[in-house]
């Protein structure tokens, strides 16, 4: 065994680094998704209109974005918003499947209801826009987190998470923040949008065809409100509440 395998880099053993810092970094990941402003992507397996989907290796997942202890989906209405709430990992007829911790937002709760009802006063958020494959929960979950944790916020947790010897866990994606690219972990696992990325491109044009009949109702979602005499938006970059010390992405399965 030479020494670069030997040791630690400092002097230390391997193992006793190991050992000593493991526990550490597991109590970070722990406190860190412990929080209030922790985001996480929940996802479910959808079942019942997925044959088509399974028969050629494809399942079909349904996702919400949970923060501040609701967890936000989008979905198919014939009239009305398509954005509601459920309780974090209730969603039927959805089975609950795994979840991953994305990072800490920097907004207050207050101003993520904001940014929720913002979100379901735009068009292109009405649940008869709703598509199983081009236009889907996916398609909002990912918007959304990009509001809750716009680029800059990622990049630093990134970095704190580089700082502290924390693993990534997911694939990387780069995103631009004062001119620089930088490296940080995707948002949506790539498992997870498999369908949306790669049934326009593979599957017969009559699949696809079949999918534009498909619906997938959520009336298990309560609707949001819209406030009334308050603001519609909340801008992500503005009143924003004080830095929780960013952190890393993990993922956690139950």
């Amino acid at each position: 065994m030479d020494s670069a395998s030997g040791d630690g880099g400092d002097g230390a053993p391997a193992s006793a680094e190991r050992h000593s810092l493991k526990p550490l970094r597991w109590i970070e990941e722990v406190r860190d998704a412990s929080q209030p402003n922790a985001v996480f992507l929940n996802v479910y397996d959808v079942r019942g209109s997925s044959t088509l989907l399974y028969s050629v290796g494809w399942g079909v997942h349904h996702v919400g974005v949970q923060v501040y202890g609701k967890e936000y989906q989008y979905g198919h209405r014939p009239i009305g918003k398509g954005i509601g709430s459920v309780k974090p990992h209730q969603s039927p007829p959805h089975t609950y499947r795994e979840q991953f911790f994305l990072g800490q937002t920097q907004l207050s709760a207050s101003e993520v209801e904001k940014l929720v009802v913002a979100f379901s006063d735009k068009v292109e958020w009405l649940g008869s826009n709703y598509h199983l494959v081009k236009h889907n929960c996916i398609d909002f979950a990912r918007a959304f987190c990009e509001a809750l944790l716009p680029p800059a916020v990622r990049v630093e947790q990134a970095r704190r998470a580089e700082e502290a010897g924390l693993s990534q866990k997911m694939h990387m994606v780069e995103v631009e923040v004062d001119g620089m690219r930088h490296s940080v972990p995707v948002l949506i696992p790539h498992h997870v949008d498999r369908l949306a990325r790669y049934a326009a491109h593979y599957l017969p044009k009559s699949s696809m065809q079949r999918f534009d009949r498909l619906e997938s109702s959520f009336f298990s979602m309560s609707e949001v409100p819209q406030e009334r005499g308050q603001p519609t938006a909340a801008d992500p970059d503005t009143n924003r509440s004080t830095t929780p010390t960013p952190q890393p992405h993990t993922r956690t399965s139950h």
